[in-house]
């Protein structure tokens, strides 16, 4: 796909988001993306897909402008729906969702994420470090319970 196709849908997508007076990272927690992809979008250095096109043109409330520019930029079925990323962009967060819930003094995390991998090696894991700020006005206390309970779960003296 041209950049200039994909210009249609950047120019679109930023001015729905400039009408409903959104930031981009605004925009970004409405349809559960990482803001940089918005900033990607934008820049027609990203094409999204078929669903966050419905899904951007639902939350700007856009009347299907957004739709319509983004089947513009890829008029062929195939296309429409398996987009080809450029290669060699890295590892794009499409979607971050994390849950935190305490339940008779234990913490029980969730999180989800939708990843692209657009780089040019397989990715073969993705770690991803949590931290709770048990004390967040306390910042030292915090870290000390924080490397307490590494201990505890690692087995390994610090």
């Amino acid at each position: 796909m041209e950049r200039e196709q994909r210009a249609t849908f950047a120019a679109e997508l930023t001015h729905w988001r400039s009408v409903r007076g959104l930031s981009k990272a605004a925009l970004a927690q409405r349809l559960n993306i990482d803001p940089s992809y918005v900033s990607h979008l934008e820049a027609s250095r990203e094409h999204g897909s078929s669903q966050l096109a419905r899904r951007a043109d639902t939350e700007l409330d856009a009347g299907g402008a957004l739709w319509r520019a983004w089947q513009r930029t890829d008029a062929s079925p195939q296309a429409a729906e398996h987009n080809d990323p450029p290669s060699g962009t890295g590892l794009l967060v499409l979607e971050d969702e994390a849950a935190l819930r305490y339940d008779n003094g234990r913490f029980h995390l969730s999180m989800r994420r939708l990843l692209r991998n657009n780089g040019t090696e397989p990715v073969t894991r993705y770690l991803v470090r949590i931290a709770v700020d048990r004390y967040p006005s306390e910042p030292e206390r915090s870290n000390a319970l924080y490397r307490r309970s590494v201990c505890l779960v690692d087995d390994v003296p610090h």
